[in-house]
């Protein structure tokens, strides 16, 4: 059982990050009471896992540094600050490449009590190596440390999940386009969706699970945000086709783990919601282009079928080329039996 130590992790990892690190959470939480500070989509994912007393959310965390920053986020700041303080946490942690800002406001909200964690690997090591090494510098008992991420699901998340696939139909694939963060348009600079297929791949993929027998019906997820790539993918796929797919964008974060579980397969980019799925043991296909697979590939029990885009400048992401890309080579020259073929050797992988 947890002792009486109460500890706040501060981590402001996105959506994928976030579900990699549950074995740090879950070994932090075998000697303390465990409390989340993170980014506002923090407590939708995280808040009814079992192992976590508490997840906090922090607008805008790496904003602040200057004065009228400062004066902008500072009611928030100051209310949430006063919250953390009535908890009176004997220990904050966070990662040693944390923006400055962060520690300073945490170091001035519990003096002496903030340590940082390193956040360093080998070139090519995978992402969940960083959180390992998170978890051996706090003291966490390594022999008991989970290979693979798990997220809880409630029984009533999973009974309404339940429900509403089944109103769809007995074989349900998802399919996830990916983040917007992705295709922000810059001033004068529009980038393209550097992590996504066309919709043309989109609409050839889908309309084979369907023509083939290999689903009853589709679902796409995403964000509110993605609502209009997602219909434009719709928009372009016959009546007959379109009648079995199901714009499922309104499901948030605290649904989408149960959902999840009630598909046949998630098709997806490399994006928040492959982590979620392969940390609850849906079969997963996942496509990598500028993100080296080898750092971010989900992890988890169930079967996963990974496809590389096939461009020579491949794996460029959190370089200069990536920033300066203005086309998606990686996976815009995937041919639809390329991407027919992952998908029957997902099905072999099930088997």
């Amino acid at each position: 059982m947890p002792s009486e130590t109460q500890t706040l992790l501060a981590v402001f990892n996105r959506v994928g990050d976030l579900t990699l690190s549950a074995p740090l959470f879950r070994a932090l939480a075998h000697d303390t009471r465990l409390s989340l500070l993170t980014r506002p989509f923090g407590p939708e994912l995280l808040a009814g896992q079992s192992w976590v007393k508490r997840v906090f959310a922090l607008d805008y965390p790496n904003r602040g540094r200057s004065g009228l920053g400062k004066f902008i986020l500072g009611g928030h700041r100051r209310a949430l600050g006063r919250e953390l303080r009535q908890v009176a946490f004997d220990r904050v942690l966070i990662y040693e490449t944390e923006r400055g800002v962060i520690k300073s406001w945490l170091s001035e909200l519990f003096p002496g009590r903030v340590e940082e964690m390193p956040r360093t690997q080998e070139p090519g090591a995978h992402a969940s190596d960083w959180y390992r090494q998170a978890a051996a510098s706090a003291g966490c008992d390594m022999d008991s440390y989970e290979q693979y991420p798990v997220l809880e699901i409630s029984a009533a998340a999973r009974e309404e999940a339940r429900a509403r696939v089944a109103a769809i139909g007995d074989r349900v694939v998802g399919v996830q386009m990916g983040s917007q963060r992705t295709n922000a348009v810059w001033p004068l600079i529009p980038r393209p969706h550097l992590k996504a297929l066309s919709n043309e791949q989109w609409v050839a993929l889908v309309r084979r699970l369907l023509d083939d027998g290999q689903a009853d019906g589709v679902v796409f997820h995403g964000s509110p945000r993605e609502q209009s790539a997602v219909r434009a993918v719709l928009s372009r796929l016959p009546s007959s086709v379109r009648s079995r797919c199901h714009d499922l964008t309104s499901v948030g974060l605290s649904l989408l783990p149960a959902v999840l579980t009630q598909l046949e397969a998630l098709v997806s980019v490399d994006t928040g919601p492959a982590h979620i799925a392969a940390a609850v043991g849906c079969p997963l296909l996942v496509f990598f282009g500028p993100t080296d697979p080898a750092v971010f590939r989900p992890r988890g029990d169930g079967p996963i079928e990974v496809l590389l885009g096939n461009a020579p400048c491949q794996f460029c992401h959190e370089t200069p080329r990536y920033n300066a890309c203005r086309d998606n080579f990686c996976l815009g020259d995937l041919t639809d039996a390329e991407l027919w073929g992952a998908w029957l050797r997902l099905q072999d992988r099930r088997a």
